[in-house]
């Protein structure tokens, strides 16, 4: 757990980056913003995950992370 609380935290604010980019010629700035906001959501929860030393929810919220990563990967990339 001590070594994924920085690594759950270099996530998060992967994510405050992303918030601040702006999409490529492909896919819709909506659908950038949705999916940021989700990608956002979901290492928060890794992060939330990783300070209760919850094996079982960081998994699934790791499965959902990599869900949504392909998800605006094929929409923006």
């Amino acid at each position: 757990w001590d070594e994924a609380a920085p690594l759950a935290a270099a996530l998060v604010k992967a994510g405050d980056d992303l918030a601040k980019a702006k999409p490529s010629a492909k896919g819709s700035p909506a659908s950038w913003t949705k999916l940021v906001k989700q990608y956002q959501t979901d290492t928060k929860a890794i992060a939330d995950a990783v300070a209760k030393k919850d094996a079982g929810e960081f998994k699934d919220a790791l499965d959902t992370l990599n869900a949504s990563c392909r998800t605006c990967h094929a929409a923006h990339k």
